[in-house]
């Protein structure tokens, strides 16, 4: 499991999680998907964090919730946008980022029970606002666990 990423690529997630320090950011990382695995990212696409309180209700969510402090949630109709325009370059969505101010770029409980199995999800540690260490996981095949995905840097 193999994620390229661009320095240009790195600087755009880590440039967005200073930005919307101390609340998490979200985006899309599009690109193509190679017969080995291996996935190639040509564009990072930022998308709002649309968490709120509502939506933690609705997904039974609420444990440590602390709203776009330390939760996010992409809009399905942001998604599906982001999926087309993918599509008509020839690429698509081949995973997700998003930030953890003040935490590790290690994967929560919550990040597990949103995620999709297939996609890489790139999370880049904000501490005291300056953006540190960032980490590729995927999930195993069941979603039980995240497993680390090595970042490769073009």
């Amino acid at each position: 499991m193999t994620l390229r990423l661009t320095r240009q690529a790195i600087s755009e997630i880590k440039a967005h999680g200073r930005e919307t320090y101390p609340h998490e950011c979200c985006g899309a990382l599009v690109g193509t998907l190679e017969e080995t695995g291996r996935k190639i990212v040509h564009e990072v696409v930022r998308l709002p964090n649309s968490y709120t309180t509502e939506v933690a209700v609705d997904l039974g969510i609420l444990e440590n919730e602390r709203g776009t402090l330390n939760r996010y949630i992409i809009d399905p109709k942001d998604l599906y946008q982001t999926e087309k325009e993918a599509r008509a370059q020839g690429w698509s969505i081949v995973g997700f980022y998003h930030s953890h101010p003040d935490h590790p770029a290690v994967p929560s409980k919550y990040d597990l029970g949103v995620a999709s199995s297939g996609y890489s999800y790139v999370i880049v540690s904000v501490p005291q606002g300056i953006p540190a260490e960032l980490r590729s996981w995927q999930t195993d095949a069941p979603r039980e666990e995240f497993l680390p995905e090595v970042v490769e840097e073009a």
